[in-house]
């Protein structure tokens, strides 16, 4: 996987703001996991108390500016075999100049593909030329509604980080 720091403090700040809105305790994964971020019950193992998974995602530019979300067909595959795996959500997290949105991974993705899609301008490594899905934008939702929807917009009383 190639993330940079900046990518990694990104998926920290996204983390922080899980744990403070939620209480939900949060781990950021290894950089050779499927996911960036793990959410769990506080008080447990992010194993035992396993919550949902996040993939985070930088984008330079407004939200809304394109009628879809680029994502790695790829992670989001294997996101969606995380879902299926251990029965719980996988959100795809997109952190844009002006807010933050997240929508949940298809079980089974749909999602329009475009084959050698990806950065094929000012391409940083050939890798960066790929088969990528579209998600919609009117998918994406903030973090609140979101996490609510799935039961998990607060961690349990009586629970700590």
């Amino acid at each position: 996987m190639y993330e940079t720091a900046e990518d990694r403090a990104v998926e920290a700040e996204v983390a922080e703001t899980i744990r403070a809105v939620t209480g939900w305790a949060v781990v950021q994964t290894p950089t050779t996991h499927p996911a960036d971020l793990v959410l769990y019950t506080p008080g447990s193992s992010p194993s035992s108390g396993l919550r949902a998974f996040c993939e985070v995602k930088r984008r330079r530019f407004r939200f809304g500016r394109f009628p879809t979300m680029v994502a790695d067909k790829a992670k989001i595959e294997k996101l969606a075999d995380l879902q299926r795996r251990y029965g719980v959500p996988a959100f795809y997290v997109c952190v844009c100049d002006d807010v933050t949105r997240w929508t949940r991974v298809q079980t089974e993705p749909t999602y329009e593909i475009e084959r050698n899609g990806g950065r094929t301008t000012q391409t940083r490594r050939p890798a960066d030329i790929r088969d990528v899905y579209h998600i919609r934008v009117g998918s994406f939702e903030p973090m609140g509604p979101t996490l609510a929807r799935y039961g998990l917009a607060r961690a349990p009383r009586g629970s700590t980080n």
